[in-house]
């Protein structure tokens, strides 16, 4: 039962900015990954195989930043759950920094929560601590004070790929940005494409997916339902269209930018077994956007609150259907000592 409201806490102070009570949120986030079981979540054990060929000295073509942190950990006598801690950390940190400096703090980790980006990182653990970093990167490049802080951003985007390849999709669509920026039939255009290419090439993909990852002989499914799939990105889309033509009034800031790539992945990706491996890069980003959406001064009352019920329905609707998935139930946590069944 407690997983069902989980999402639901941070929304209880969505007026507010508490910066201890957010760090206490966090806190308690990094203690509910860091010290789950091995067996929670498909990947954790592989993990924990990993690491104990690291600690017996074996070479293994993983990516350098996380051969290195399983080093750091072996050469300080800790064991497995002291990995997976400091990958806990790793991954909540440069959110909890991003999170700190907006508006709605607590929204943006209500949308953090509800689209299951936390609980990802029960299993793909890796591949989430290059998304927080690649996130890390995109908000500095837009609130650096000056040109050399701004460069920093591609040093948290090589932080990104150094622990997980993938992270490279988030400068490449940075860099193609201009590209759509304020151009209205390419951005259709590219909806109405990806739209048709996901449902049509769905098992096209899955097989060159298998092809290059054959280590994902086991993949989870991207959806309890197909069906459920469809109304998700019916809503999506239409989302999209509404917020374009209406609530930004075409402004193409990062992070709406962003929401579009968003779109256009789960397009692509949303019947795809590890489709969410790749989408969840751009949908961090809406972390930020979404919370910035529901303060537009440009907005009626009346029309802000209805956003505001839309986005938490469709974002609760979204967690209800992609919870369990990565395998996290039953979910036990050897700290405080409790077992949690779905």
């Amino acid at each position: 039962m407690i997983f069902y409201l989980i999402p639901l806490i941070p929304l209880i102070f969505t007026r507010s900015k508490n910066r201890f009570i957010l760090l206490l949120m966090f806190c308690m986030l990094v203690v509910g990954a860091g010290y789950r079981a091995n067996f929670v979540g498909t990947d954790t054990e592989t993990y924990l195989t990993y690491f104990y060929q690291i600690k017996a000295g074996a070479l293994l073509s993983i990516e350098p930043l996380w051969l290195l942190l399983n080093k750091l950990v072996v050469s300080i006598n800790g064991d497995f759950d002291t990995l997976k801690i400091l990958a806990s950390i790793l991954t909540l940190l440069p959110i909890y920094l991003v999170f700190r400096s907006l508006e709605r703090p607590f929204f943006a980790l209500f949308i953090y929560l509800a689209f299951y980006y936390y609980f990802y990182s029960f299993n793909i653990v890796r591949q989430c601590i290059a998304m927080s970093w690649a996130f890390y990167g995109i908000y500095v490049s837009e609130y650096a004070q000056n040109g050399s802080k701004k460069r920093l951003a591609w040093v948290w985007f090589l932080v990104a790929f150094g622990f997980h390849v993938t992270a490279l999709i988030v400068p490449l669509f940075y860099c193609l940005r201009s590209f759509f920026a304020n151009k209205k039939s390419r951005i259709y255009l590219s909806l109405g494409l990806t739209a048709i290419l996901g449902i049509i090439l769905g098992s096209f993909f899955v097989g060159i997916a298998r092809a290059i990852f054959p280590s994902y002989t086991d993949l989870e499914q991207a959806s309890k339902s197909p069906v459920l799939a469809l109304l998700d990105l019916s809503i999506l889309n239409l989302g999209f269209v509404a917020i374009y033509e209406g609530l930004v009034k075409r402004n193409f800031n990062i992070w709406f930018y962003f929401f579009f790539v968003f779109v256009l992945l789960t397009n692509l990706m949303v019947m795809l077994p590890f489709g969410n491996r790749f989408i969840f890069y751009a949908g961090i980003m809406l972390t930020v956007f979404l919370s910035q959406l529901i303060t537009l001064s440009s907005i009626s009352q009346k029309i802000r609150n209805l956003v505001i019920v839309v986005i938490i329905a469709y974002a609760y609707f979204r967690y209800l259907r992609l919870l369990g998935g990565g395998n996290i139930f039953p979910y036990v946590n050897t700290f405080l000592g409790v077992e949690i069944m779905l």
